[in-house]
């Protein structure tokens, strides 16, 4: 489901600074369970790991392939 929204956010942005910026305060937001919901801090410690994981991996990939975005605002020629 993550992944598929982050490809979907990916096409929409397609500026690689935007998609970061999303990305990153979204996957800030979805610490929020991890953290709040379990009652031991191993199970804690272990969602938040997979949360970090996975979003660096597909944060990553993703942006790899998007436009990155000059200082004025404009596209950047690659």
């Amino acid at each position: 489901m993550g992944a598929a929204l982050g490809v979907l956010m990916a096409q929409l942005l397609r500026a690689r600074r935007r998609f970061l910026v999303v990305t990153v305060v979204a996957t800030g937001l979805s610490l929020i369970p991890p953290i709040g919901l379990p009652e031991d801090s191993v199970t804690k410690s272990v969602l938040v790991a997979a949360h970090l994981l996975a979003a660096t991996i597909i944060i990553t990939i993703l942006s790899r392939g998007l436009t990155p975005v000059a200082a004025n605002g404009g596209t950047r020629d690659r």
